[in-house]
């Protein structure tokens, strides 16, 4: 039977949570539930309202519970990608065993001495991500070489760190209500390998995660983030200068953009759709939308084009396709803006596969089911280090700190 696993991200506007498990290449999912933090809970990845999460995120487990009819104890947690740093790391362990025969033990020793080491970062590391299993007389193995014979044991991995302050908090709010983090996870890498199956998205690409309050451009190869740049604009961004500009509440705000995005139709008449909180007598239509929303996209788009410029290391990236995704992404209209925008490569806006939760704000989430699915331990923790059994990826860099735009 496959393994059940919990993934919970904590988003700036909603708690996700998911429970499922991978089957072959695919995601099954067995419940999938967001439910909404107020406005302020959350400011610039600052818990500024914590008993308000600690809160939503009990209920939503309960919910789970409650309808999975089992408890849920341990959870993989979906940390943002903002100051995300990857290295590339070479370590070498001997094998413990008087036979020289490769057990669980010396794997996650080898996968420990890497997650220990030192790196040119304030950040925590996270994941270790073994690329590659080398034994006496060069034998090279992509998934762990258990029972195999050497005297030493050599990784090649990559290695995923956020801000401290970012894994120390989010991992506090789970913990306060009694839940074990199980593992952690940086977001663009389980989307990444959500979309290794996605025939009509390639090995390499730039991949732009519309957030709440947050875009992160980030570079992807063969299924692992190398580089990040994030930008303070999201699909919160639009509603609250909808709020500002046509003198609504944030809650009219938002369901009107839900409602009409950029709406792309041309109307002879034009109806009203909503009138102003600061002037009755002022009705509103689409076409006191769309200016306001196209002009915060313009903005968006300004800035997930010098991302990708300053990401772009050689005029291979220039042909490299941009991948949309995240709760934002849904936004009516988008698809044809960007495509109409971005004349010089790609545009591609993937739908969920994923039976249960094709819902594209769930996309962080269900990239956790594709990890933590390959986590063959019981825990994780910086004592011991997981042991993993990755899609086998076939790329090895690092890539340091960049600056938000």
């Amino acid at each position: 039977m496959n393994d059940v696993v919990t993934v919970i991200e904590i988003g700036a506007s909603a708690i996700k949570l998911v429970v499922g498990y991978k089957f072959e290449r695919e995601v099954i999912v067995q419940f999938a539930s967001a439910k909404s933090l107020p406005h302020s809970a959350i400011i610039d990845h600052n818990v500024c309202d914590e008993d308000s999460v600690s809160k939503t995120i009990r209920e939503i487990v309960l919910e789970a519970e409650n309808t999975l009819k089992f408890d849920i104890n341990e959870v993989t947690l979906v940390l943002p990608a903002i100051g995300l740093e990857v290295f590339g790391n070479t370590r070498m362990t001997p094998v413990l065993s008087p036979n020289n025969k490769i057990s669980e033990t010396d794997i996650r020793n080898v996968i420990a001495t890497v997650f220990k080491d030192k790196y040119p970062t304030p950040n925590e590391v996270i994941d270790v991500l073994p690329i590659l299993y080398i034994l006496d007389n060069n034998r090279e193995f992509s998934n762990p070489p258990i029972g195999e014979e050497t005297t030493m044991l050599n990784l090649k991995a990559n290695v995923h760190t956020l801000p401290v302050k970012i894994v120390k908090n989010y991992r506090r709010l789970v913990e306060n209500i009694g839940l074990k983090v199980k593992s952690l996870v940086a977001a663009p890498y389980g989307i990444a390998q959500m979309l290794t199956s996605y025939k009509e998205i390639g090995e390499e690409y730039f991949l732009v995660n519309i957030g709440a309050k947050t875009t992160t451009v980030t570079t992807i190869s063969n299924g692992e983030p190398f580089k990040s740049f994030h930008t303070d604009i999201g699909g919160d961004t639009i509603t609250v200068e909808l709020q500002t500009r046509l003198g609504l509440t944030y809650e009219k705000a938002e369901e009107l953009k839900k409602t009409y995005g950029l709406d792309p139709l041309k109307y002879d008449f034009v109806a009203t759709i909503a009138t102003s909180d600061n002037n009755p007598n002022a009705k509103l239509t689409v076409k006191d939308l769309n200016p306001i929303i196209e002009n915060e996209l313009n903005h968006l788009l300004k800035d997930i084009t010098r991302a990708i410029k300053l990401l772009s290391e050689d005029d291979t990236f220039n042909k490299l396709p941009v991948v949309f995704v995240g709760g934002g992404s849904r936004l009516i209209g988008l698809k044809d803006f960007m495509i109409k925008k971005i004349e010089d490569r790609k545009v591609i806006f993937p739908m969920i596969k994923t039976l249960g939760a094709r819902n594209m704000t769930f996309i962080n989430v269900l990239g956790g089911i594709k990890v933590t699915s390959n986590i063959v331990n019981e825990s994780i923790n910086h004592e011991a280090p997981p042991l993993l059994t990755r899609d086998s990826p076939k790329k090895t860099k690092y890539s340091e700190t960049e600056d938000n735009l």
